[in-house]
């Protein structure tokens, strides 16, 4: 478990029934996504008027967000045959948080999803 950076008082705390999250896994994975991040913040709200129930939102270092619940996984240690968020990485070290290589223990693979043009022949 790591302790989470705080939120600023101006960020979605004044919600109803808003909790913040103080400590998680260093590591999320989302199920729609490709890689997994580094945890920044994240907040519950256990009675999400919009959704009808529970919601997680998770704040990466590399300044992407994820909400949900089910779709959303922590980790003390990235699955096998992923790869950490390498923004996340850089980001989070810079701001003195350890290396993943360091908080799992072993190697861990960062990298980086890249955009690539299916259309228009050229």
């Amino acid at each position: 478990m790591i302790k989470l950076e705080r939120m600023k008082e101006t960020e979605h705390l004044t919600r109803a029934n808003t909790i913040e999250v103080l400590e998680s896994e260093p590591f999320v994975e989302n199920t729609r996504g490709r890689l997994i991040h580094r945890v920044r913040r994240a907040r519950y709200n256990p009675e999400n008027p919009y959704l009808g129930g529970r919601l997680l939102v998770v704040d990466y270092w590399c300044k992407a967000s994820a909400s949900g619940h089910d779709e959303l996984s922590f980790h003390a240690i990235p699955p096998e045959g992923k790869f950490v968020c390498g923004i996340c990485e850089a980001r989070a070290t810079m701001a003195g948080q350890p290396e993943s290589d360091t908080v799992a223990g072993k190697h861990v693979h960062k990298g980086r999803v890249k955009a690539v043009r299916t259309c228009c022949n050229g």
